[in-house]
């Protein structure tokens, strides 16, 4: 009996402990969220040579969300010519392809075997020309604001590589939103704000996500399957 409580006792202990280091993990870089302010330069749009931009949006049977995603992305606050609107179009209808290509953006139509969000950024970094300096990764849910593109420009003029929006949810009208919008800012605190304070990177999420185009192409390998899974 009493090998049965050390056993069970020792359980209790790791357990804790496990439990322990995980939550002083999460309160360490909660902490130093509290005390991040922003110092990012502001730089007027005129005072730039704009980047050129390519918003990327892969879809695979998005039909329902991908219009009102490509408006919003086509919305911007942009110098016009300096962005490029490509949807990758992955087994969507055919009248959700009828309305895309009577908007001013580019269609990338493709088929995979077994579709995955990283078989179509490699399909779409083969299909776009060179002389972009940015490329921008959408979500086909993703609704951004008319400045969005602006403020990625802006943090790219001023030397950022790789930069991370800042995604927000679209409504909290029911319990499972509402949870997903609280577990984002938390994460945000956590994960961008906090690490970003101690002069480590933030976390990409996914999406909402800017790059260099030349480094994304150049370790598109690594990129993709660290943030999207096998290619």
């Amino acid at each position: 009996m009493e090998a049965i409580n050390l056993i069970l006792k020792t359980i209790s202990m790791a357990l804790f402990i496990w439990a322990a280091l995980a939550t002083s993990y999460m309160f360490f870089y909660s902490i130093f969220g509290l005390l991040f302010v922003e110092k990012r330069k502001k730089v007027e749009l005129e005072d730039l040579t704009s980047p050129r931009i390519a918003v990327v949006i892969p879809a695979y049977k998005e039909d329902a969300v991908i219009i009102k995603t490509a408006e919003s992305a086509l919305r911007q606050l942009y110098p016009i010519g300096k962005f490029q609107v490509i949807v990758v179009a992955d087994s969507l209808e055919r009248s959700t392809l009828f309305k895309l290509n009577h908007l001013p953006l580019k269609v990338l139509e493709v088929n995979f075997e077994n579709s995955t969000k990283a078989k179509s950024l490699n399909a779409v970094l083969n299909y776009l020309p060179p002389n972009f300096d940015m490329v921008v990764i959408l979500d086909a849910d993703n609704i951004i604001r008319p400045e969005f593109l602006t403020k990625m420009a802006e943090a790219f003029v001023n030397g950022h590589k790789a930069i991370q929006g800042h995604r927000t949810a679209k409504n909290f009208n029911t319990p499972y939103s509402l949870l997903d919008a609280i577990s984002e800012e938390i994460n945000n605190h956590i994960f961008c704000k906090g690490q970003q304070y101690l002069g480590m990177s933030s976390r990409l999420t996914g999406s909402g996500m800017g790059f260099d185009f030349k480094l994304f192409k150049k370790f598109n390998f690594l990129f993709v399957r660290n943030l999207f899974g096998k290619s």
